[in-house]
């Protein structure tokens, strides 16, 4: 008798098990990936919902949260799920794995400045032929233009926030402003004839103007503490919280790009001004003691963990920080404290502030823009950014908004008074990876001593040839 030869057989039943050995581990890794990425347990995609990812941790979270539940319980059709994911402004990874996998959120919150890149990357879809849902007109130029790309409209702006400086007052009050030879003697005021100032706490009130770096160094000098050759106390550190190269750049009249974006200009004189400004304020501090005293801190997470930050703990008593923090210090502190302009580099100088904030897209993958564009139209529009942004002392973008007076931080008036004159991140298609260059560039400078000239340099060395690759296109 014959042998029947199963070989045949045999080989085609272990290509068929390979195959789906690997298939099961394909939907494995798909699976890890997507929840992995999830600071929270990220939703399952289902027909009757739309998924809306956010990188934010509360209490922002929270006011997001209060926002979806809102609208679900008017929605009947097609509820939203919420889920908080791992990634930043500039590091988007579960975004894109979820993208590559076919598990795409329907709705994404990013920070608004990289709108252009992720649009230029094919990341975010096309809203252009959705806009008949807004009128583009209705929201504040700043933050429209920040989510453009090529003339096409790739989000939806959301909120908005400026930055200050930050001081608490008990701190302020110790310093002895007889001792501060940079500050003048009080002028009189011609209607009530007294002083308008007789403390330091008065003179640094925003409705006297912007003080100098003179005085900001004066004051800091005179708050430092030092026990066994370490800060215990300090007065002020330039590139904390949101002393960052463009809060600094634009203090000294710098400017980043050219005015049609086709130049980065990290070389600009007056950038380099500023990074001279933090280098030399950090050598004279002594770059080692800074850096030293700050790693003590786990001072800014994305997930909101601000119970350790040195300005709350009244370790440090000043710093540049957004209208956000005010929510931060309601939530973790009792510091009586006060918010006025970013000091000046000369006296008579106006101070320069920078807005940032978010907008929601829908990414490449999603097959519900319809519904998503609905739910963003409700968030984006005055029903999200009445929660979103009077809850988080957030400026609104909309300019219906804008112009209401009680609608904006009423307890600091400062934050409103700039709003309208704040400058913003150049809305290049290589914004984030400018940023995260730039960054780069400020920590090679102040954490390890490097030429600002040099460090600069290199940012244009690798910004410039992908901004060249993407125009080119």
């Amino acid at each position: 008798m014959k042998k029947q030869d199963n070989s045949k057989k045999e080989g085609g039943l272990n290509r068929r098990y390979a195959c789906s050995l690997l298939l099961i581990a394909f939907l494995i890794i798909i699976g890890f990936t997507y929840t992995a990425c999830g600071v929270d347990p990220l939703p399952e995609k289902e027909e009757d919902y739309i998924v809306f990812w956010t990188t934010m941790g509360p209490p922002s979270y929270d006011y997001l949260k209060e926002i979806v539940n809102n609208y679900n319980a008017t929605e009947p059709a097609i509820k939203v799920k919420l889920a908080r994911v791992d990634d930043s402004s500039t590091n988007i990874s579960c975004l894109l794995d979820a993208i590559k996998s076919g598990n795409a959120p329907d709705i994404y919150m990013l920070d608004r400045f990289t709108v252009a890149q992720r649009a230029a990357e094919g990341i975010l879809q096309d809203l252009t032929p959705h806009l008949g849902k807004f009128n583009m007109h209705d929201y504040q130029d700043f933050a429209t233009e920040e989510t453009q790309f090529r003339k096409r409209t790739y989000a939806i702006p959301f909120d908005a926030d400026v930055r200050g400086l930050y001081y608490n007052k008990a701190f302020i009050r110790e310093v002895d402003i007889s001792v501060l030879s940079s500050v003048p003697a009080s002028p009189i005021d011609t209607e009530t004839g007294l002083p308008m100032y007789n403390d330091l706490v008065e003179f640094m009130n925003w409705v006297n103007g912007p003080i100098t770096h003179e005085h900001l160094k004066e004051i800091a000098k005179e708050i430092d503490k030092e026990e066994n050759g370490s800060y215990t106390k300090v007065g002020f550190i330039p590139q904390m919280d949101q002393g960052n190269p463009y809060t600094w750049g634009y203090c000294f009249g710098g400017e980043f790009a050219n005015n049609d974006g086709t130049q980065v200009t990290p070389d600009d004189p007056n950038v380099l001004a500023a990074f001279d400004f933090l280098y030399n304020w950090n050598n004279d501090m002594d770059i080692a003691k800074v850096q030293s005293f700050l790693d003590n801190y786990n001072y800014f997470n994305d997930l909101g963990d601000y119970a350790t930050h040195p300005f709350v703990k009244e370790d440090v008593a000043m710093t540049i920080n957004g209208d956000w923090f005010m929510d931060v210090l309601k939530e973790y502190s009792h510091i009586e404290y006060g918010v006025t302009y970013i000091p000046v580099p000369n006296a008579g100088g106006k101070s320069s502030t920078w807005a940032g904030g978010y907008a929601w897209g829908i990414p490449k993958g999603s097959n519900k823009a319809a519904e998503a564009i609905k739910f963003i139209a409700y968030g984006c529009g005055s029903n999200g950014q009445r929660i979103y942004c009077k809850k988080f002392n957030k400026a609104p973008t909309l300019y219906s908004l804008a112009i209401e007076d009680d609608f904006y931080a009423p307890a600091q008036p400062y934050f409103q008074e700039v709003l309208s004159s704040a400058k913003i991140r150049p809305p290049l298609p290589v914004g984030a990876s400018y940023w995260d260059e730039l960054c780069k560039a400020q920590d090679e400078v102040v954490v390890k001593g490097a030429l600002p000239a040099t460090a600069l340099g290199e940012v244009k060395t690798v910004i410039q040839p992908m901004l060249n690759e993407i125009l080119q296109r």
